[in-house]
């Protein structure tokens, strides 16, 4: 799951939401993160 190939913001993006709301961030990203795909 880390080590798909996504869009550099979308990456940047979802560390932020982890940082900023961890309780939140993290739930979120496994429920929908690692499900979006970006075909470059």
């Amino acid at each position: 799951m880390l080590f798909e190939r996504h869009h550099p913001g979308a990456t940047i993006a979802w560390l932020l939401a982890i940082a900023l709301m961890p309780f939140i961030g993290v739930p979120l990203y496994f429920l929908i993160g690692g499900k979006i795909k970006i075909n470059p």
